[in-house]
């Protein structure tokens, strides 16, 4: 059974209404230059998040996340691989990142950054992946085929992750279908469109992979490139306050998994139903998540070594 919990602390709140947005407005790009980790730091930061990156100094190429500002929209094949179909980033933007993920690719929260619920991004093709698809190349088919009739796809699955394991949850979206009836509804993606991953909860990670119906001996013949932009953890939710010294955040709100405590100080709490029956008490360390999964939908009291609550769970 999934349950949403909604946290009510009767004292001192204060609701915190924002998002950790990654625009990568914050690497300073010039136009049409682009970062692909030949510095060999490893990845990039932005916002709340590290995207990995793997680069080889011996072919001047890379695995994982870059980071560009280029425009070219109608230069075709592999030497354009860095330009958005869109030519700017997300909401007119001179910055945006992609990915060249032949296999499953991962985003991390930035370390020392606390689980918080994920709330989507925008993606969108390249220039590189998108002629490729409505004309074919070298390596890759025309999708439709010939004909227009071929029932071609290109599509992202996204995955959450928490303390290493993966979420039972996915996000599927399709960058390019061409399985319609009527050819008329076929499209490529050639527009930032947002993706909303908050069914993936909260996450210290998460991943993509990349499929295509155009595959050949060695995979996929469809570039395997995905283009993102302002990628947001939610933080709408947060619950905070203080008692003294000691201050106290709850998260997420709702939630349908687990409760976080931030804490100073390890918290003593205890959750009582409305007739006053305990169902829950422990001591909790920071950043350590309390299951209430097991627990009845109805509302509940929340007891803290520095104050009370109501707990309502639906």
């Amino acid at each position: 059974m999934r349950l949403s919990f909604t946290i009510l602390f009767c004292i001192s709140l204060i609701s915190v209404k924002s998002q950790s947005t990654a625009n990568f407005e914050n690497l300073k790009l010039e136009k049409n230059t682009y970062l692909n980790g030949s510095d060999e730091k490893g990845g990039f930061e932005s916002g709340s998040f590290f995207f990995p990156n793997s680069y080889n100094s011996q072919f001047s190429s890379f695995i994982g996340w870059a980071i560009s500002s280029t425009t070219d929209t109608t230069t075709v094949g592999y030497q354009n691989q860095y330009s958005c179909i869109d030519g700017i980033g997300n909401d007119a933007s001179n910055t945006y990142a992609l990915a060249y993920a032949p296999g499953e690719t991962y985003v991390r929260v930035k370390q020392g950054g606390s689980p918080k619920p994920l709330n989507g991004l925008y993606l969108n093709n390249g220039t590189y992946g998108t002629l490729s698809m409505k004309n074919g190349d070298n390596f890759a088919k025309r999708f439709g085929g010939v004909g227009g009739d071929d029932k071609d796809f290109f599509m992202v699955t996204f995955f959450g992750y928490l303390n290493g394991r993966k979420k039972t949850d996915s996000v599927n979206f399709y960058l390019a279908d061409f399985r319609f009836e009527d050819n008329k509804k076929d499209y490529i993606i050639t527009e930032w469109t947002f993706v909303d991953l908050s069914v993936l909860g909260v996450v210290d990670s998460f991943s993509f992979v990349l499929n295509s119906s155009d595959k050949g001996d060695f995979g996929m013949n469809t570039p395997a490139y995905l283009f993102i932009d302002d990628v947001s953890l939610d933080t709408s939710s947060s619950i905070s306050f203080s008692h003294e010294k000691t201050f106290v955040r709850c998260y997420p709100n709702p939630t349908n998994d687990l409760l976080y405590i931030d804490s100073d100080v390890p918290l003593d709490i205890a959750i009582y139903t409305l007739s006053g029956e305990l169902a829950l008490k422990g001591s909790f360390s920071q950043n350590e998540g309390i299951s209430l999964t097991h627990l009845p939908k109805g509302i509940y009291f929340i007891h803290t070594s520095m104050g009370y609550g109501r707990v309502i769970l639906f």
